[in-house]
């Protein structure tokens, strides 16, 4: 290491230039974070999907109707599966700009855990489905990156302690500021699932898209594929 690189950390460490960056990323990090919090529908919308999931048993399908319902102190995405040959399966999710989401499982029923309780049987959570990283207490920009030929924002997202997931961070569009693609780590940074956004096509006026998931421990796969919305 050279003398004037020497120089340079002893006077970074005795200003606090680091601690000043991190910081920063901090400050930019809530801030991304709160925006996309605020993103909120503005009309009701009913969406046809279907779970594509590949496992150890293999492959199969399931139906699901995906309804968005403003309110007027928040909002609510109701997913409705119903698999072959069995009952159907309600998750509700009701966010707010400011607390985490709240699940149910019916209309009148209390409030249940979410965290890793999987949807489906897919590999989709709970706290996937509700982007519940994006309401932890610790939030930070770590640099503005090309991703699949996009300019995006890398955002680091980290609980007060670790539980499903020891941090996750995302990809987001920089220009529309909307989540690309997401890594969920455990508490020892191992990467243990992988989302993306594909599938983008517009149809009649009106864009579709897919959500993807990979499970890298399991070694599992599902696609949440949705139609256009209903008119």
């Amino acid at each position: 290491m050279t003398p004037q690189l020497l120089v340079l950390l002893g006077w970074m460490f005795a200003t606090g230039a680091f601690a000043a960056e991190s910081s920063t990323e901090m400050f930019a990090g809530e801030a991304l974070a709160g925006r996309l919090r605020d993103i909120r529908p503005d009309h009701a919308l009913t969406n046809q999907a279907v779970l594509k999931i590949r496992g150890a048993e293999g492959r199969r399908q399931v139906p699901v109707t995906v309804l968005t319902l403003p309110g007027t102190s928040g909002w609510e995405v109701r997913y409705e599966a119903r698999p072959t040959g069995g009952a159907t399966e309600v998750l509700r999710i009701l966010h707010s700009t400011n607390a985490p989401p709240e699940y149910r499982t019916s209309d009148s029923g209390p409030s249940v855990a979410g965290g890793a309780a999987v949807f489906a049987g897919s590999d989709f959570s709970r706290c996937d489905l509700g982007l519940e990283f994006l309401h932890w207490p610790k939030q930070r920009l770590l640099r503005r990156e090309l991703s699949n030929g996009r300019m995006c924002d890398v955002l680091e997202s980290r609980p007060e302690a670790a539980g499903t997931y020891g941090s996750v961070r995302c990809w987001v569009d920089a220009k529309e500021g909307v989540i690309l693609s997401a890594e969920a780590y455990d508490d020892r940074l191992v990467r243990v699932k992988q989302f993306s956004v594909t599938n983008f096509r517009e149809v009649d006026d009106q864009w579709t898209f897919s959500l993807s998931i990979v499970d890298d421990r399991k070694g599992t796969k599902t696609e949440l594929s949705y139609d256009p919305p209903a008119k």
